[in-house]
């Protein structure tokens, strides 16, 4: 394994500086999110990997950037769900209506990572996420409620439920759903949640 000069591996003093550098962005992401997280009231907490690298984009994207920049697969699927549910049909054009619907239901999104990991190899994903262990469990800590878990990041399943475990939520009913990146990941995403959404009479 390559080494810094203080000894320590060069993967881990990478993802260290990943934070750092990007600090910032996490600070706008959190300022960003707080408009929709119902005041910690979370009956539907979603775990993702991380907001996606920004890039060279004017608007970095993030799931609750008000404005729409990148693919937004994930916010997408979401809504594709609340339809499947038996929800009124959303429209896409309003991503400020599309994030109020999320919070209308109580839906709330974070990462196991607040800065970007997408472009990483999967060896170093994995050191990320048992970096944020931790500090995903803290974070967890600070909802006054939470109905479902629904993890939605199959890589860093195991490290998200020691996190939980460490918040000692683990009595919290739990889902773990494919990222919606590709097609078929998608559909059993839209399948899943829209099950666990109607089984609840989300819109009814």
């Amino acid at each position: 394994m390559i080494r810094d000069d203080a000894g320590k591996p060069f993967c881990i003093t990478m993802i260290e500086n990943c934070r750092h550098c990007y600090e910032d962005l996490i600070e706008l992401n959190e300022k960003d999110a707080s408009e929709f997280n119902c005041d910690g009231n979370i009956e539907y907490l979603l775990i993702a990997e991380s907001p996606p690298c920004p890039g060279k984009r004017k608007i970095a994207p993030y799931i609750y950037r008000k404005q729409w920049s990148g693919k937004n697969n994930l916010l997408h699927a979401i809504l594709d769900s609340f339809e499947e549910a038996g929800c009124p049909p959303i429209d896409r054009k309003n991503k400020v209506g599309c994030l109020n619907e999320l919070a209308k239901h109580r839906l709330f999104v974070i990462d196991i990572c607040e800065y970007p990991v997408n472009k990483m190899t999967r060896e170093i994903k994995e050191i990320a996420y048992e970096k944020e262990v931790s500090t995903l469990s803290k974070r967890l800590g600070t909802f006054k409620h939470i109905g479902k878990i629904i993890i939605a990041i199959k890589a860093a399943d195991e490290c998200i439920r020691i996190a939980i475990k460490d918040a000692r939520l683990e009595d919290i009913e739990r889902h773990s759903l494919p990222f919606p990146d590709r097609k078929k990941q998608k559909d059993r995403f839209i399948k899943e949640l829209s099950a666990i959404l109607r089984k609840d009479h989300l819109c009814h």
